[in-house]
């Protein structure tokens, strides 16, 4: 899932190769793993900023505590957006791969 998530920021970059920094929604955490693994494979200096929900913070908790954490409550009205817990590849990917997780509002 992961690789296959990673071809996005190959066609991004294929079609836009000046970007800079790729924004990226994050439900669990598998299409933001892959595109930036995929982006800084091509593109070294290329930032990847992630985008999760406050009422749904699985990767920023996670980063913050170090390791993968389960949320107890869920308050997003996205549920795309909405899991409750990341895999532990996808952890370790966006440790190494994102710079930053910013957190909005459902509004």
């Amino acid at each position: 899932m992961i690789a296959g998530q990673g071809t996005i920021a190959i066609e991004i970059l294929a079609d836009a190769p000046e970007i800079d920094v790729l924004i990226v929604a994050i439900g669990g955490g598998g299409l933001i793993s892959g595109i930036a693994v995929a982006a800084k494979a091509l593109r070294p200096e290329i930032r990847i900023a992630g985008v999760e929900p406050e009422g749904a913070p699985t990767l920023h908790a996670s980063l913050q505590a170090g390791r993968v954490v389960e949320l107890t409550e869920i308050t997003t009205r996205v549920p795309t957006m909405a899991a409750r817990r990341t895999e532990p590849v996808d952890l370790d990917l966006v440790q190494r791969h994102v710079e930053q997780i910013l957190l909005v509002t459902d509004d």
